[in-house]
């Protein structure tokens, strides 16, 4: 597709010195060879999903599908998505750094389909070679605006990064091309190689071997290519293949994100992956690159990676492949490692420590949660609004019950489900009561909503309510909100409520009736208050009021998930009524502790902008 066609004047015949830019760009640089395909490659779209959506992070200089089975397909499908929330990303960046889906389509090149002869490269008459040849000149083309001087630790942004999520026979072949034929001699002083090697160098054996076999063997002694930097996650990336939980609660999250969920969603079915999580073990160098630029320090080697740290290959003795798995524990299967040879001695080849083997052993030197909190979500949260911030692209449910009259609450997130007032669609006996300052609900009066898949799960769960009794009853109880299966306060998921004048909450956990209380030591007022309960990934149950938090507890068990549950403002059984006006309910899907003060001041904000009548401040 490119062959010679960058206007570079390539010719291995007659190299000649390439030319050092002048720097005008502060993102990253980047071309991402993939094995990708349009039906079995989830971790590469979403790991594509992820630099997609941060243009204004990585400049994408190409994409190439390589071995063993990519197919440029694969990268059609994700940038058909990407086409359709264009306007949507565009946003987040400056003008021109999100490129349209037509400038992508020139950077996207068919590499071979599968793993060079034994030499470790292409040449001419080999199966592959015009494939390996145009991926070759795309990576060399963009190596051109790298600049050769220092090392990616003290100028990242200068180097060209060749991120391989898949095989290593594009690269391997522009290294040929670049290096050994002579084309761009110091292409290795240019260029840094991202690699997940331990399912991409058994998918390409020849072309890895040949790699390492020119890269460090000795202490003194660099081989051809032995300036090139590599980064190499290997196990380390797995943390980003997770399912553990909250995984669930974070794929019901993607399914709302736009073209992108949907197109996500589509290849889980098309893969066959029956478990919903984010697999994206691909991801994990987005994760890196992120983690560089917040720690401001690009060594990998740094112990405040909260990716996981790396470390060089200084101790004389081959990284042990072998004994690492690929399965979802630490010793369950793994890929044949026969013919896998590495450099057994190497300052640039960063790898991880020798404790990490496998998702759990990774797991315990990163920090998941950072994974998706600051990673994942935010970046997909840009698929779902125009400059969202997280907080808000993190709301499942808000209603504002501002509508005055009627039988239905909107709800304020677009295709969420509404409420219902009272125990029919038409009006009742249980109905709330209007009002300018919501709807007012006493004695045997409720609003009922059926179940939204947001709220399932068993972790990451936010609920703020704006609530104002009509009075603080000492003797009695009063519920706010709660979910439930069957309209008895007896077996509801949690429960926001005041017991005797104090807010007291709860959550169940386990297969029983048991529950975790959090309760309040000061009676409630007539005034609006603020009450916020939080369910954290640690199974810490947080109660606040009015922005100050006043209690906590941890659950005794795995939190109830409330699969299927309904959800209801007031009492739908009779029992403990709540007599009092409520002006906002809101739910935040997979916030953190930090998250909170945002995610409250957006309920206060909002509350008085469909309130108007109304004052409050935290």
């Amino acid at each position: 597709m490119f062959g010679f066609g960058f206007g570079l004047g390539f010719s291995s015949a007659s190299p000649s010195p390439s030319p050092t830019p002048t720097p005008t760009d502060t993102r990253y640089k980047m071309v991402v060879t993939a094995d990708i395909d349009p039906a079995n490659e989830r971790d590469d779209e979403s790991a594509a999903a992820l630099f997609l959506a941060a243009q204004d992070i990585y400049d994408i200089k190409g994409l190439i599908a390589d071995a063993p089975d990519g197919q440029t397909s694969g990268w059609d499908a994700m940038l058909t998505a990407y086409d359709s929330d264009y306007a949507k990303l565009a946003t987040y960046g400056a003008s021109g750094q999100f490129k349209t889906k037509a400038a992508l389509d020139a950077l996207k090149v068919q590499g071979p389909a599968g793993d060079a002869p034994s030499r470790g490269y292409f040449i001419s008459g080999d199966t592959g070679y015009a494939a390996a040849e145009a991926a070759a000149d795309l990576i060399i083309a963009a190596a051109q605006d790298a600049s050769p001087t220092g090392t990616f630790q003290t100028n990242p942004k200068g180097k060209l990064l060749v991120i391989s999520q898949g095989g290593c026979s594009s690269f391997a072949q522009a290294l040929n091309k670049a290096v050994t034929r002579g084309v761009m001699p110091d292409f290795c002083n240019r260029v840094v190689w991202l690699i997940q090697s331990k399912h991409n160098s058994y998918m390409t054996q020849n072309c890895w071997k040949w790699i390492m076999g020119q890269h460090w063997q000795s202490a003194g002694v660099p081989g051809n290519f032995g300036a090139l930097q590599i980064i190499n996650p290997c196990y380390q990336a797995y943390t980003c293949n997770d399912e553990a939980a909250p995984a669930e609660q974070v794929w019901n999250y993607v399914r709302g994100c736009g073209a992108m969920g949907l197109a996500l969603e589509a290849e889980r079915i098309a893969s066959n992956y029956t478990n919903l999580y984010f697999r994206a073990g691909d991801g994990w160098f987005y994760w890196l690159l992120k983690e560089f630029d917040r720690l401001a320090n690009y060594d990998p080697a740094n112990a405040s990676l909260r990716c996981g740290p790396l470390r060089t290959i200084t101790n004389g003795t081959r990284y042990p492949w072998v004994v690492g798995t690929w399965g979802p524990s630490d010793g369950a299967g793994g890929w044949p490692t026969t013919g896998t040879t590495d450099s057994p001695y190497s300052p640039n080849h960063y790898i991880p420590p020798d404790s990490v083997v496998g998702i759990n052993s990774a797991k315990a030197t990163s920090n998941i949660d950072d994974w998706y909190d600051e990673v994942v979500l935010p970046l997909l949260a840009r698929y779902k609004a125009a400059n969202a911030n997280q907080v808000s692209a993190m709301v499942t449910n808000e209603w504002l019950f501002n509508e005055g009259s009627g039988q239905v609450a909107n709800n304020a997130v677009t295709g969420k489900p509404t409420l219902r007032m009272g125990s029919s669609t038409g009006a009742d006996a249980a109905d709330p009561a209007w009002s300018p300052q919501g709807i007012e609900v006493l004695s045997g009066d409720y609003a009922f909503g059926a179940n939204d898949t947001a709220l399932n799960g068993n972790t990451g769960h936010t609920w703020a309510a704006m609530v104002k009794l009509n009075a603080v009853s000492t003797s009695t109880n009063q519920t706010i909100i709660g979910r439930d299966a069957t309209g008895s306060n007896l077996n509801r998921q949690f429960q926001m409520r005041t017991v005797n004048g104090k807010l007291d909450c709860f959550w169940r956990y386990g297969a029983s009736t048991s529950t975790t209380a959090v309760a309040d030591t000061v009676n409630m007022t007539t005034d609006w208050t603020l009450v916020t309960l939080h369910l954290n990934r640690d199974k810490t149950l947080i109660l606040r009021k009015n922005g100050v938090e006043v209690a906590r507890a941890t659950l005794g068990g795995t939190p109830n998930s409330g699969d299927n549950y309904n959800f209801t403002i007031g009492s739908r059984d009779g029992s403990d009524a709540l007599n009092g006006k409520v002006g906002l309910i809101m739910h935040g899907e997979r916030l953190l502790q930090r998250h909170l003060p945002a995610f409250e001041q957006k309920a206060v904000a909002d509350f008085l902008a469909a309130h108007p009548s109304e004052s409050f401040s935290l």
